[in-house]
């Protein structure tokens, strides 16, 4: 007698943790079923939904790969079998686990049919019911062919029609091919077949497999094409509906990424780097849109929309996006995100140190590393193999500092255009941080009161001294007498400072001869209302600037009427409403 027990006990009882095999949703276990087809060199794949109604009853997935022969047809729905399909590594597989798991995760009965060439046109099949785990896997069985509709398309040069003309095809799926069959579909949500294919199966699958759908050369170069379309509504006397997939890139940088013909994602700047770790290859790559992009898709629209659900960093295994989140790296509430894209690809060689589970659907790893781990302990000469993979990634590719650069273009308030005459006489000291500053003239006459509250001439070697030490703090070395001159004749200088995060949103100090008024980079007022109003119209920001201009005059001129004891009263009050709307609007992120 065996002195040892077998690690399952009742097998039957097996089926309900392959039922809740932990599939965040349809999309990822659909994937798992093209991953096979792509391993066995498939150009083509049909994804088919049939429905009862409007709801989806089953789904089937035809390929054009190398099928398989009866002893590879015996093992692929036992989970931990592992093998090769012809010449082609399995190059996504690593547990066994995914035909058997995402089947089940979604329906009781699963049947897979499959043939090649060499079987002279012979299809065999099996099939898996999860509710009788215990009766086993059954021999494949030589079948007389494919139930309908697919032996139809099995045996014809394949071409599907909507409305009338040609959508797919010709293919061939005579000569080698495999079938997979979810039957009952119990576990699938959404149910209405139409909501399922167009919402949710599309756009993801353009994404997950958007390297070999793509004819980018970046990705041909790399992986093995293939086409994939969805397919429903395919029965005698209703008109079908046919979706081949194009590219859905959160990088956007595929040149037919799928809304390529509702805009151009012009690139502002691009940068990549690899690195190898235990024999497996990693590399990160960025994107960044242009300010005439951001400027040009802003408010509620269909462009805004996708943007917004691919904003994130995408972790691709093998080609295939296996996760997409923000991992710590970025705040996904900041809608400026959405502009910059980063891709985080390796091997599964590297499965190990991203911590890739059996679903190959997240990577352990890089969740929320920043919160539980430090850097003290880990010195600088570290290996990097010894260091957690959100570390490496910060050490080899400065991943946070590459998106904290973005950030601030991407927050970057920039260049107004010139005030007009009638604006007072206000001089603008230009510039984002890590930009050099300059001044920008104004003409307009000088006819009111100067800042000081009186006369102030270019003489008065007091508020020289003052314009002179502002000048040579801003970064002009040698301040020229026209800019010290301008700098003095204007009632209120504007300028751009970051103030920390901590401070108000704005500062207005007065200096015999000056009346400066600064608004924080750093502030939620500037991040969430000044830049947002700049990215829709610069009209509208030079609107709010000047407002803000009126209240520093206000300011600086209570000073001189200080007989009007109304002034500093609607002054304060002006301002803690100003505070109070701000926390109230922004959870008091100031």
């Amino acid at each position: 007698m065996p002195d040892r027990e077998s690690i399952l006990g009742d097998i039957s009882f097996f089926s309900e943790i392959l039922k809740k095999s932990g599939y965040k949703s349809v999309p990822f276990g659909v994937a798992e079923i093209i991953d096979n087809s792509i391993d066995a060199g498939a150009s083509e794949v049909l994804v088919i939904g049939e429905s009862v109604g409007n709801k989806i009853r089953q789904i089937g997935f035809l390929d054009n790969g190398s099928g398989m022969d009866r002893e590879f047809l015996k093992k692929c729905l036992q989970v931990g079998a592992h093998f090769e399909v012809g010449s082609l590594n399995k190059r996504r597989g690593k547990f066994g686990f995914g035909l058997p798991g995402a089947s089940a995760a979604h329906g009781n009965i699963v049947e897979v049919y499959s043939w090649q060439k060499r079987e002279k046109g012979g299809v065999y099949k099996v099939s898996l019911n999860v509710d009788r785990l215990n009766d086993g896997i059954p021999h494949p069985q030589l079948v007389d062919g494919l139930p309908a509709p697919y032996e139809e398309l099995r045996t014809t040069n394949t071409v599907i029609k909507r409305r009338g003309d040609v959508a797919v095809g010709p293919i061939d799926f005579k000569s080698n091919g495999t079938l997979v069959l979810w039957k009952g579909c119990e576990r699938i949500t959404p149910k209405t077949t139409h909501v399922l294919f167009q919402n949710h199966l599309g756009p993801d699958l353009s994404r997950l497999f958007r390297h070999f759908i793509t004819r980018d050369p970046y990705s041909v170069e790399r992986f093995l094409g293939c086409n994939i379309t969805l397919v429903y509504n395919l029965e005698e006397g209703r008109e079908c509906t046919v979706t081949p997939l194009l590219p859905n890139d959160p990088l956007y940088v595929m040149s037919d990424h799928r809304y390529v013909s509702d805009f151009s994602f012009e690139l502002h700047n691009k940068y990549e780097k690899s690195f190898h770790l235990n024999g497996a290859e990693i590399t990160v790559r960025f994107s960044l849109s242009p300010k005439e992009v951001r400027q040009k898709y802003k408010g509620r629209c269909k462009i805004n929309t996708e943007l917004g659900r691919n904003l994130g960093i995408s972790i691709v295994r093998e080609g295939r996006e296996i996760d997409f989140g923000d991992f710590n790296f970025c705040d996904p509430s900041e809608d400026r995100n959405r502009f910059w894209g980063c891709e985080i690809m390796f091997t599964k060689a590297a499965d190990d140190f991203f911590g890739v589970p059996a679903n190959k659907q997240h990577v352990d790893m890089l969740k929320k590393a920043y919160e539980v781990e430090g850097v003290d302990e880990y010195p600088e000469d570290a290996p990097l193999e010894d260091l957690p993979i959100w570390l490496t990634l910060e050490r080899v590719v400065g991943v946070r500092g590459v998106l904290s650069e973005f950030l601030k273009i991407l927050r970057g308030y920039g260049s107004r255009p010139k005030p007009g005459g009638d604006s007072g006489g206000i001089i603008i000291i230009e510039g984002v941080p890590g930009e050099t500053a300059d001044i920008v003239d104004d003409e307009g006459e000088d006819d009111g009161d100067s800042t000081s509250g009186g006369e102030v001439s270019t003489a008065d070697e007091v508020a020289r001294q003052n314009a002179l030490e502002e000048l040579l703090s801003k970064g002009y070395d040698d301040p020229t007498e026209g800019q010290i001159e301008r700098y003095l004749n204007h009632k209120v200088v504007l300028e751009y400072a970051a103030m920390g995060s901590s401070s108000g949103f704005m500062d207005v100090r007065l200096k015999h001869g000056l009346c400066i008024l600064k608004i924080n980079t750093e502030s939620c007022f500037y991040e969430h209302v000044l830049s947002e109003i700049a990215d829709i119209s610069e009209d509208h920001a030079r609107g709010v600037e000047l407002l803000l201009l009126s209240y520093a005059r206000c300011m600086d001129l209570h000073r001189t009427y200080e007989s009007y004891p109304q002034f500093p009263r609607v002054l304060a009050k002006w301002n803690s409403k100003a505070e109070e709307f701000l926390h109230s609007h922004y959870d008091g992120d100031e």
